[in-house]
């Protein structure tokens, strides 16, 4: 029987390296889909394009959820939007501020559950703090916070409800089914989707 691990010990294995910088360049694309959608609703501005920043936290979620490494968040979502940066992303280098901070606040977390918490809330929560750091960057960047209080507030409920909403929920439903293609088999989130189906088969 295999047991699933749910935090890997040793160093980076070159597979979870491998997969560590495909998956980031599939999400870097989605960030510059991303953008895109983003231009779209700037009508919407300045809470209502934001309902789908979410998404841009991608790699800080999806990543750690299928790895569940210290470090896996805030490599996959700097090397997300690098990849971003690479394609051409309009706000330069400063994705990679943005990418490092929003990481780091998932790192912040998973690293609260000391790894080893990676449950959809757990990984929704991550998103929330991922929207907090994305409020505080943006907000002293482009000067959110002179807006009038009720605009502030809901601009912050906006980003970090997408960020755990969208964000999380996106990161969970497509590791899930990622790992009910077999795909993924040999990560911790692949292990665990085998033991279960084990389990109900032994049932």
């Amino acid at each position: 029987m295999v047991t699933p691990n749910p935090r890997p010990s040793g160093p980076w294995s070159l597979r979870e390296i491998l997969l560590l910088g495909s998956l980031s360049a599939a999400l870097g694309v989605l960030y510059q889909a991303t953008n895109v959608l983003y231009d779209l609703m700037k009508f919407l501005d300045p809470v209502g394009d934001k309902l789908l920043y979410g998404l841009w936290f991608s790699g800080g979620l999806l990543i750690p959820y299928i790895l569940r490494r210290p470090g896996a968040a805030f490599a996959g979502e700097l090397m997300s939007g690098l990849v971003s940066m690479f394609l051409g992303a309009k706000w330069g280098v400063d994705v990679l501020l943005s990418a490092a901070l929003q990481g780091a606040a998932c790192e912040v977390v998973f690293a609260l559950g000391r790894w080893r918490r990676f449950s959809g809330a757990w990984v929704c929560a991550a998103g929330a703090a991922a929207g907090v750091a994305a409020l505080l960057h943006d907000g002293l960047l482009y000067g959110y916070f002179s807006y009038r209080p009720p605009v502030v507030i809901a601009l912050c409920a906006t980003l970090v409800l997408s960020g755990a909403l969208v964000g999380g929920g996106f990161a969970v439903l497509v590791g899930r089914g990622l790992a009910a293609t077999g795909a993924i088999d040999n990560t911790p989130l692949g292990l665990l989707r085998l033991e279960a189906r084990r389990t109900a088969e032994g049932d």
